[in-house]
């Protein structure tokens, strides 16, 4: 029984042998597994952190773009509040002068769409609506109001007659 258990014994340390091989190209995959899995963690670590950083920069790109706009929108308030200024000062020096030669200004003339009928919107207003005194209609919307609606189209009193107005 002497060999019988020297070979049993030598069968058992090269199957022994044969796994312990084994084992060790297992530890090395497992070795070789966990530094990929690392790797693979650092590499997303640091995706996460250069889309962040580019999401910051495209963030202040924008919050600089906005400041931007704003600053240029500001300066053009001032600069038209500071012509409005230049504009007013130069109407009162205008009008002083006018006063010191007895010059009377002519009367200010209508803006063109200020000037035409609430009515029809194309002729020119010359009739106005009595007791109210609009001067809103042309001549054929003013009768028409006087003998249909009977109101003016501003205030909607009601007309007791028309009138033409003179300027």
């Amino acid at each position: 029984m002497d060999a019988e258990c020297v070979q049993a014994a030598e069968e058992a340390m090269h199957v022994a042998a044969k796994y312990a091989t084994r084992c060790e190209a297992l530890a090395a995959l497992v070795v070789s597994a966990r530094t990929l899995i690392e790797q693979a963690r650092a590499s997303e670590a640091e995706r996460k952190r250069v889309e962040a950083a580019a999401a910051a920069a495209e963030a202040a790109a924008a919050e600089a773009a906005e400041a931007a706009v704003a600053a240029e929108r500001l300066r053009l308030e001032e600069q038209a509040a500071a012509l409005t200024l230049a504009m007013q000062t130069a109407e009162l020096q205008l009008q002083q002068v006018h006063a010191e030669l007895g010059i009377v200004p002519p009367a200010p003339q209508l803006e063109a769409e200020e000037a035409l009928c609430v009515v029809c919107m194309d002729a020119p207003k010359r009739y106005a609506m009595v007791p109210c005194l609009h001067v809103c209609a042309c001549e054929a919307c003013a009768l028409q109001l006087l003998n249909v609606t009977r109101t003016c189209p501003v205030c909607r009193v009601p007309i007791e007659r028309i009138g033409q107005a003179f300027f």
